[in-house]
């Protein structure tokens, strides 16, 4: 694993973030020339020996919905980051919080400034840090940072301890909290109080569709069909049902998913496995799918997976590894978008 930078890219449009697994790209598309400036947080213990000035491997990134100059960036190592001036400093979260470990799955941030901290590297392997793969459950901060608390914490509720995916907010209520985490699907309508599990198997990825947060989209391993789609994300009791049958299946993939609220009846599949990902597209929320791209990966993908759908343009698509690629056909076709000087994963 070579460690990478965080950087970004200024042109034409509003921007898009794209999760590379050791690099933040913020890219945005317009005149199809992409710059790409370091943002950081910059390393500071030299070059590994490879050319790479040593930043760490990044697994979230969140936006503060209500201050868009407010950037979080989660390490895999380091913990969780902010940047109030859109990357142009930076100050660490997690340092001497007394929290299980540094490891950061998943962020969110809340409208009243609350930042939800899925503990836990989800995506080790045999070659990175064991300690930060152990998961810590999700941790809430209502000071910007200063001190951490362990969320799910009421009597009688579900215990949730695992690695975190992925943490989704309902826009329609604040108190309304997903987590897609490595032992089920979690949901707290209390803002994290209280925790409880709708289903019982891995989640690689969830995602709630732009214009109804009750509807949700639940992929994974475990998921019957890989994908299933509950359209009562608010009752008590939410019911999952299949989508469609997808065009490509695979054995024990790690799902992700991207909408675009350009389009909410768009959705992007990636099943990524150790040697390729299979890219598809529902145009109609996922009754029916077109088979995409095949190729766009050809090492450790399932490791080092990001996809990411323009907010503007949907059918424009971006998938990212050891390499970033980008489609304007909704993923049917992919072009590189690396200029020599990025190692992605």
């Amino acid at each position: 694993m070579k460690p990478g930078k965080i950087r970004h890219a200024r042109t034409l449009e509003s921007l898009i973030c794209l999760l590379c697994v050791s690099v933040v790209l913020v890219q945005a598309f317009g005149d199809g020339n992409p710059v790409w400036f370091s943002i950081g947080p910059a390393g500071d213990s030299g070059v590994d020996g490879q050319g790479y000035t040593s930043t760490g491997r990044v697994n979230a990134l969140a936006f503060d919905p209500s201050s868009p100059n407010m950037l979080y960036a989660g390490s895999a190592l380091g913990g969780i980051w902010v940047s109030t001036n859109r990357g142009g400093t930076w100050t660490p979260l997690g340092d001497h919080k007394g929290l299980p470990n540094l490891g950061v799955g998943a962020i969110a941030v809340a409208a009243d400034h609350s930042i939800y901290w899925g503990v836990g590297d989800p995506f080790y392997n045999a070659n990175h840090a064991v300690l930060t793969s152990y998961g810590g459950g999700v941790f809430k901060s209502t000071d910007g940072g200063g001190h951490w608390a362990r969320t799910g914490t009421t009597l009688g509720c579900d215990g949730l301890s695992s690695q975190s995916t992925r943490i989704l907010i309902d826009p329609s209520s604040a108190s309304i909290v997903w987590v897609a985490a490595s032992d089920g699907l979690y949901r707290s309508l209390d803002a994290g109080n209280c925790w409880r599990r709708l289903l019982a198997v891995s989640v690689s990825d969830i995602a709630m569709k732009p214009d109804d947060p009750t509807t949700l989209y639940v992929g994974g391993p475990g998921i019957p069909g890989t994908l299933q789609k509950t359209t009562n994300g608010h009752d008590t009791s939410p019911t999952f049902s299949p989508v469609g049958a997808l065009p490509v299946t695979e054995s024990n993939p790690r799902v992700l998913f991207a909408v675009t609220p350009a389009d909410a009846q768009k959705l992007y599949i990636a099943l990524a496995v150790g040697s390729h990902t299979d890219i598809m597209r529902s145009d109609d929320a996922g009754g029916n799918w077109t088979a995409g791209s095949t190729s766009v990966c050809s090492a450790q993908c399932d490791f080092g997976a990001a996809l990411a759908a323009s907010p503007q343009s949907p059918m424009l698509v971006i998938y990212g590894e050891v390499a970033t690629d980008i489609s304007n056909d909704g993923g049917i076709t992919f072009a590189s978008l690396d200029t020599g000087d990025i190692h992605a994963d």
